[in-house]
């Protein structure tokens, strides 16, 4: 009963953002051969949360999945240190953020795109459950490159312009924010009003 609730939230979670079920009547042995299982990871979390991730085993995964490089940039701890420790401007704030479900929000792949294929299985004596996998999830191989180019594209998008040596910080040239992206994890620099908008346009 304990791990039932963070359970059902995150298959809830990855069903709705990335799998679409597939019929009894439309798995093939094409399909079932090539489909990549997926596994329920359980973790108690430091603040007593019992916490469901529903992964991709990526060693089980094909290299064809991967679409190019899986190498995704995080900031230096330079940057980092020079974000904090810089001369601001009177006002400035420092932010943190940690953002929710972030790689279940990256771009989903393309519709000309090969179908991807996995299947869930909740315990030994249950039925595998088989899907397209629409977009990346957590364990995939190529799952943090997709978050950082996502977040990339909706930042140059608010007007941020990246860093030529350091891709993972980036600066708006009118507001004179500053964010700084470590997978995930993203630390904003920036007046009250600029931070305020910065959050709102995130969420």
């Amino acid at each position: 009963d304990d791990w039932l609730l963070g359970y059902k939230r995150e298959l809830d979670e990855v069903t709705t953002r990335r799998l679409t079920p597939l019929p009894d009547t439309d798995i093939t042995d094409y399909i079932s051969e090539r489909a990549v299982k997926l596994r329920m990871v359980l973790e108690k979390k430091r603040d007593g949360r019992f916490k469901g991730r529903l992964i991709l085993q990526g060693f089980r995964e094909p290299s064809s999945w991967d679409g190019g490089p899986t190498d995704s940039p995080v900031a230096s701890m330079s940057s980092i240190r020079s974000l904090l420790y810089m001369n601001g401007n009177k006002g400035d704030i420092i932010s943190s953020i940690d953002v929710s479900v972030a790689f279940l929000q990256s771009m989903e792949y393309d519709d000309k795109d090969f179908k991807r294929y996995v299947y869930y299985k909740p315990h030994s004596n249950a039925k595998s459950q088989y899907y397209i996998l629409r977009g990346p999830i957590y364990g995939q191989r190529v799952a943090s490159k997709k978050w950082f180019d996502t977040l990339r594209k909706h930042l140059i998008t608010e007007g941020f312009v990246p860093g030529e040596d350091e891709p993972c910080v980036y600066v708006h040239p009118v507001t004179k924010m500053k964010v700084l992206c470590w997978v995930d994890d993203l630390i904003c620099r920036g007046s009250v009003e600029a931070t305020d908008a910065f959050y709102k346009s995130l969420a």
